[in-house]
């Protein structure tokens, strides 16, 4: 029996086709032409393909030419099959179409291609002689679909707000129930669609749950899962931030690395610096922790975790609590932000923080700052608390005043200046993990607007989350008036050592 017979008795089976080594040819790194053969990672995937998966990946795994792999044998073994892909650039998805695709259709084997021949054949677009087809696109607005794969999902949905909304209204609303969608990318911060969806599929996963027709299933790959990642270097010494590192990783997630891979890491961090954990992540709530270009916080937010200054914080009774609030008008009442701070030598430490909306003044005085034990300082208000609130016509530092706090209006200043003068805050900022983290989250969101027409950032911020970033340049500003004046001192020989 010839070796095309022998293959043809098994092209039933989709995926012994895949696998075979056989059938599809792609290029490797070094731009040769090699046999498809799928590595364990995606042999992983395919064994255990959902209807609809989410793939949370490091890099250089291979999953992209794999669902191109995938789609490409769908249209060729079944009719009347319509498969899209979704990139995040015009050149990216030229990329994928001419060297994944049609690289892949142009070097299969000659009695294949006699049997599917192509019927269309255009920059974009493959269509066959059994009436199926394969698009690629930056994004969806057509018809049903029987495979879809959309890549670098979280990307286009931070670049590109309007085409995400577009592409999770249209295109994922195409695919019929009992086809297949497939979401991959790399992550940057926990933000848009794709972490949303992260999110909810990753919590079925760890439930357990048999998956119906419309859940996301879960895919993550981590950096030290892939045998390559390893550096034999007798010269190498591990610092002691790697080591820390490493040791925080198997206690918290129970990952333990030999002294191979750490070597690894610590020169792949040194290349990538704060791309680290988007390239390399190593578990997934790592994946969404990158310091990304237009963060105007998330640096500084990382090295506060990376120096265990996320922590707990205790209450010192002998230090009074002072405040930053944030406030924005809302017809008859207020809505605002507090953060609770206390300032021992050169520590910072943040103890509390609250959030409320549709309240008044009087309200938050009697339901919130009379219920807490602290002793309270000095409230420090932004400068609009000097506007007369509709509800009874009085300011809010009146009305505070009146309660018999002591208040203090900030000035106001230019955004660039707030931004420039609160970074250097965070070397001496202790924030509790308890009370703080989701706001600190919030923080890390104030970010520049992205211009879409042009290609690059704006030099203004995003409205989103500035409420809760907007309290940094008043409470830099309330710092600053407590050092200069002193009235925060208290004696004590409490220092923030003695709660580590």
């Amino acid at each position: 029996m010839s070796e095309e017979a022998k293959i043809k008795k098994k092209l039933w089976d989709w995926k012994w086709r895949l696998k075979s080594w056989k059938i599809y040819k792609i290029k490797d790194k070094y731009w040769k032409v090699i046999p498809f053969v799928p590595n364990k990672y995606q042999c992983h995937l395919i064994d255990n393909l959902h209807y609809k998966n989410l793939i949370l990946k490091a890099r250089q795994l291979g999953f992209s030419t794999m669902i191109q792999i995938l789609m490409l044998d769908q249209a060729l073994f079944r009719s009347n099959i319509a498969c899209w892909v979704i990139a995040q650039w015009l050149r990216d998805a030229k990329n994928i179409f001419d060297n994944k695709i049609k690289f892949a259709y142009d070097n299969l084997p000659e009695w294949l291609k006699q049997e599917r021949t192509l019927e269309r054949d255009s920059t974009d677009t493959l269509q066959f002689s059994n009436w199926s087809s394969i698009y690629v696109w930056t994004s969806f607005r057509w018809w049903t679909l029987q495979y879809l794969h959309i890549s670098e999902y979280w990307k286009i949905c931070a670049k590109f707000p309007e085409r995400a909304k577009e592409i999770n209204t249209w295109a994922l609303e195409a695919v019929a129930e009992w086809c297949y969608v497939f979401i991959e990318s790399t992550a940057e911060w926990k933000s848009w669609d794709f972490f949303d969806k992260a999110e909810t599929a990753k919590k079925l996963h760890k439930l357990w749950k048999k998956l119906n027709t419309h859940e996301y299933k879960f895919f993550f790959f981590a950096w030290w899962e892939v045998k390559e990642y390893r550096l034999v270097d007798a010269d190498l010494v591990l610092t002691q931030e790697t080591k820390n590192y490493f040791k925080k990783l198997e206690e918290d997630e129970w990952i333990k690395c030999d002294t191979a891979q750490m070597k690894w890491y610590q020169v792949k961090k040194d290349e990538k610096n704060d791309d680290m954990l988007r390239e390399y992540p190593s578990t997934p709530e790592e994946a969404f922790l990158v310091a990304i270009a237009w963060s105007y916080y998330k640096k500084w937010i990382n090295k506060v975790m990376e120096s265990w200054r996320l922590c707990k914080v205790p209450y010192e009774p002998e230090l009074p609590v002072h405040t930053a609030w944030d406030l924005w008008w809302a017809w008859w009442w207020d809505d605002m932000i507090v953060w609770f701070f206390q300032i021992y030598w050169k520590e910072y430490r943040l103890i509390d923080n609250f959030e409320w909306v549709w309240y008044w003044m009087k309200d938050v005085h009697r339901e919130v700052l009379m219920n807490k034990p602290y002793k309270y300082g000095t409230m420090f208000l932004p400068h609009d608390a000097k506007v007369a609130s509709m509800n009874d016509r009085k300011t809010r530092e009146d009305t505070l005043s009146e309660l018999w706090y002591n208040v203090e209006v900030l000035q106001r200043t230019a955004i660039s200046d707030r931004i420039d003068d609160t970074r250097g805050n965070f070397k001496y900022m202790y924030f509790d993990k308890e009370n703080c983290w989701d706001a600190l989250d919030k923080v890390a969101e104030y970010r520049r607007k992205w211009n879409e027409s042009t290609g690059d950032f704006m030099n203004v911020p995003e409205h989103k989350n500035s409420h809760q970033a907007d309290w940094l340049w008043y409470f830099a500003q309330a710092v600053n008036f407590l050092l200069e004046s002193r009235v925060w001192w208290v004696i004590s020989e409490t220092s923030y050592d003695d709660y580590i």
